[in-house]
Order: structure tokens, then sequence, then C-alpha cells
């Protein structure tokens, strides 16, 4: 990873891992309407939406490696919600399926079955909302 560290979920599951995932698959000669000049998330999407085979592998891929992540968040904190924003969130459910079906699977059991899994409800605003917040917040203008 780009922190030093290994194993961080950043490494799987951040655009940038998408779109080298991306282009690995299309050089290894992946079906796929893709164009290898213009390999985006967003592009991704789209496609996996309009149905091509490997953009929907690499958004369920990508929903199980965040599923992962989300189940140890859930066995370590019990929450009652947890809430995914990114734009492989706008794949809507068939990344979120592949998110709650991986916590199913990993989590414990009664902590699984209570958690809430939610898009955010800010879409491609959620991190500038939430940067305007913490500033906000730390000036004392929010409480």
């Amino acid at each position: 990873c780009a922190c030093g560290n290994y194993g961080c979920l950043e490494t799987l599951a951040a655009n940038p891992a998408i779109v080298r995932r991306a282009l690995k698959g299309v050089r290894q000669g992946a079906q796929t309407a893709l164009d290898p000049s213009h390999v985006t998330v967003e592009a991704i999407v789209a496609l996996a939406q309009a149905g091509d085979g490997f953009a929907r592998s690499l958004v369920e891929q990508t929903g199980r490696y965040v599923g992962v992540g989300v189940a140890n968040l859930v066995n370590l904190l019990n929450p009652n919600a947890v809430v995914i924003g990114g734009l492989i969130t706008e794949a809507g459910d068939l990344f979120f399926e592949a998110v709650r079906h991986a916590v199913q699977v990993r989590a414990l059991q009664r902590p699984a079955r209570n958690v809430r899994i939610l898009p955010t409800r800010f879409g491609r605003d959620a991190s500038a909302i939430g940067a305007a917040t913490l500033a906000l917040l730390r000036a004392g203008i929010l409480s």
C-alpha cells in the first residue's frame, strides 16, 4: 500500500485499485466493451449496469472486498448501520448485494443480522460534506 502497510482495503477497493484490476483484465483478454484507453470507475459502473459481464464482475469483486472490511467492523463495533459512499456505489444493488452477502458470510451471526448496510445520501459530495462538517466543528461553528 502507498502508506507502507500491507493488506489495506485501499489496495483492493479504492478507485485506483478497481481501475488497475480492470486494466489487467483487459490486457489479459477479458471480453468487455471497456475502452482500454479510457478506464474509469464511472465507465465500469455504466457498463456493469448495461450488462457487461466483466464490468459486473469487477463491481461484485469490489463489493466482496468492501464486505470483508465491513464484516470486520461489524464484529468489532456491532453498529446499527454502516453507510458506504464512493463512485462504485453508483452500481447500486449489484455492489450492495455483494457487500451484504460478504457481511452475512463473514461477520458474527447476531451483529450481521442486525446491521443495515446503506448507500450515503450525499452521493459524490459525501467527502466534501464530511470535510466541511469537520472544519466547522473544529472552528467551533458547529457543535
